[in-house]
């Protein structure tokens, strides 16, 4: 039997890297920052029309799970729909970008993604801003994308996972070193 080959057992080792070495969530952050920095070049440079859609639907997903969040008497729901855009948002990007390795690293990535994102997100708090600073910066990763802005995408996105790096720090009561 022939099956089509799948990043779960990839996924899976570094879902409990993360959960059993809080370092793991840190060495998370190095390895998005390669792997994305260049999903972002490669989605400012190829995508398509389909692929800038399947970007700007993962946005307006988190942006309306943002307004959800910040109205709801029980947030809990609305994160989880924060962080499930957020790794969409991202996934959506390596598509863009045409490299079907790179893309199955960034899925492999997706889980552990989600679980430091509640991370991530309670250190920006702590830091005292806003989950909307998150999602200008998604935007602005998008806006670039949309314009072909190789350059300002690669900024935009290191500054992005640069501030999330902070934000564990943060979470962790951790010096800031980035």
């Amino acid at each position: 039997m022939v099956c089509e080959p799948s990043s779960k057992a990839l996924g899976e080792f570094l879902n409990w890297i993360v959960r059993h070495d809080p370092k793991g969530m840190f060495d998370l952050v190095d390895v998005r920052l390669s792997l994305e920095i260049q999903s972002v070049a490669l989605a400012a440079q190829h995508a398509n029309r389909a692929a800038i859609a399947a970007i700007e639907s993962a946005m307006d997903g988190m942006r309306q799970a943002v307004e959800e969040f910040e109205s709801a008497k029980d947030p809990s729901a609305a994160e989880a729909r924060i962080h499930h855009y957020d790794v969409g948002f991202h996934e959506a990007i390596a598509l863009a970008g045409g490299n079907r390795v790179l893309t199955s690293l960034i899925e492999a990535i997706s889980l552990p993604l989600e679980k430091s994102l509640y991370m991530s997100m309670r250190g920006n708090a702590l830091r005292g801003l806003s989950i909307r600073n998150s999602l200008k910066a998604h935007q602005l990763i998008f806006e670039c994308i949309k314009k072909r802005d190789v350059r300002g995408a690669t900024s935009a996105m290191r500054f992005h996972l640069e501030e999330a790096g902070r934000d564990m720090r943060a979470a962790f009561d951790v010096p800031v070193s980035i």
